[in-house]
């Protein structure tokens, strides 16, 4: 009986996520192909911030030479480096390789098209449906009401700048800091509870994500590593964090 409720429960969250998914995607793309076709709304780095993120790909994967005065550098010696962070674009990284492959752009062409952009819209929409996923495993820490975390989770989505940052101005780093930080508590309070080393490395890797995408969100995970060392009392844990947060720097 136990077993079949919670396969229940799996189905449910399984299809709420991918309704996310499709809602998500379709919002995107409807709203980014339904004005003028002279005037496409896909070709729009919304914000410097975006434009900068994505330059990374360009650059590492496209040969881009980033050693041009633009906005989203600064002059080191004989060189420009690139003055936004990296974590944005690991995140769009796996999309961007996709579209790579059902396009040739000409050598010298780092034109943002079409085809970029619908699969940078497919991985945001992956990635909010999972920081939901993650979020609605987190909220059953607090509660067991299914029916309080579905709506927890409608209410994050649709009733805050969430909805927007991962259907119009995909290209900035909110929506991956969200699914970073969800998922790092997440893990985080399941190791404090099993003492599973995998929960452990999975904190690891989301707190890695959270430093690379903004440094200064340090002082979110800060209090949860002193938070940890309280309930487990040993000090190897917070060493391997601290560890990940410098070379995430």
């Amino acid at each position: 009986m136990a077993f079949k409720i919670l396969s229940i429960i799996k189905k449910k969250l399984f299809l709420f996520c991918l309704c996310v998914f499709t809602i998500n995607l379709t919002t995107s793309l409807v709203y980014k192909y339904s004005g003028p076709k002279d005037a496409p709304k896909y070709n729009v780095m919304y914000g410097s911030d975006a434009r900068g993120y994505y330059e990374y790909l360009e650059w590492g994967l496209g040969g881009k030479n980033i050693n041009y005065e633009s906005n989203n550098s600064y002059e080191r010696g004989n060189q420009r480096i690139l003055k936004y962070t990296y974590g944005t674009a690991l995140f769009q990284l796996p999309f961007y390789c996709g579209a790579s492959v059902f396009q040739q752009k000409e050598e010298g062409n780092f034109t943002y098209t079409q085809t970029d952009d619908v699969f940078i819209s497919i991985g945001a929409s992956a990635y909010i449906s999972l920081a939901l996923f993650l979020l609605y495993k987190l909220l059953g820490k607090f509660t067991s009401i299914n029916s309080t975390k579905y709506l927890s989770l409608v209410l994050i989505y649709l009733a805050t700048n969430l909805f927007h940052y991962s259907t119009v101005e995909l290209m900035m780093s909110h929506l991956y800091s969200f699914l970073s930080i969800t998922g790092y508590l997440y893990f985080t309070l399941n190791y404090i509870e099993t003492k599973n080393k995998k929960h452990f490395l999975f904190s690891l890797l989301f707190l890695f994500l959270i430093i690379a995408i903004r440094p200064f969100n340090s002082i979110i995970v800060i209090p949860i590593i002193i938070y940890l060392y309280l309930q487990i009392k040993s000090l190897w844990q917070v060493v391997y964090m601290v560890a990940t947060i410098v070379f995430a720097f």
